[in-house]
């Protein structure tokens, strides 16, 4: 029997928060990348998810959710839908918040910054897909963040805690897609272009057009270590030459 667990849905903003169950106590402390960005999140994120709203204060354009099973979650998250992505973003006290996404262009609307709002007390951010099919629903949770350093370690602690929450909850985590190419190939077999992160890691022109950046930086450092070490090299024989002159 899962517990009781409450959501609110922002209608208009497409947008969820949802109030897990810790399984214990959480200290989420993870770093930040860009810290430029929080600046100026209290205003997006008050527009995400609005302003003192709970249970017993839904303002027009909210709903307020009791869900008691993991179809109910799926069904409210998906709707009709066999899947829908989101970032995500989970802070100590089990608040999980999520802004639905379609493509990259949902990249500055969905900033981690604007549904975290903290510095402190973040346990993990980054992307996640729900995905039913019939009676089997899934969740994917990946750790890719431009705002907070989550860290592989970081998943299992979101893990736990959604399955402290529901049970016979299915979740696969997609650690670090980005390391290797057998993690990416497994991220891009998994994720769809609603994930804002799928062209830059999945799609091959993007792939090649990155590869031959990096190809051309790379050569560009070469030509100027080159050129530092002829330059270097004419300076001694200079001064060498000076130098012997006077023996």
């Amino acid at each position: 029997m899962s517990a009781l667990i409450h959501l609110l849905h922002n209608k208009s903003m497409h947008t969820y928060k949802i109030f897990l169950k810790p399984k214990t106590t959480r200290s989420g402390n993870l770093g930040v990348i860009n810290l430029a960005r929080m600046l100026y999140s209290d205003t997006r994120h008050y527009n995400l998810f609005g302003k003192n709203v709970s249970s017993t204060n839904v303002p027009d354009g909210f709903k307020h959710y009791t869900i008691t099973n993991i179809s109910e979650l799926f069904d409210i998250i998906c709707g009709s839908s066999p899947s829908a992505t989101f970032t995500y973003c989970y802070r100590s006290k089990g608040r999980l918040y999520l802004c639905k996404t379609i493509g990259k262009e949902d990249d500055e609307k969905c900033k981690h910054a604007y549904l975290c709002n903290k510095l402190q007390g973040i346990v993990a951010s980054g992307v996640i897909k729900f995905s039913k099919n019939k009676d089997t629903y899934k969740i994917y949770i990946d750790n890719m963040s431009g705002t907070y350093k989550t860290q592989d370690s970081d998943l299992d602690i979101i893990k736990e805690d959604f399955e402290n929450s529901f049970t016979d909850i299915n979740i696969e985590l997609l650690k670090s897609p980005n390391i290797d190419q057998l993690s990416n190939k497994q991220y891009c077999n998994i994720m769809t272009s609603e994930s804002i992160n799928y062209d830059e890691l999945c799609n091959l022109s993007t792939s090649f057009e990155r590869y031959k950046k990096n190809r051309l930086e790379r050569k560009k450092k070469k030509s100027h270590l080159i050129f530092c070490a002829v330059l270097f090299l004419i300076i001694v024989f200079i001064i060498f030459f000076h130098y012997s002159l006077y023996i």
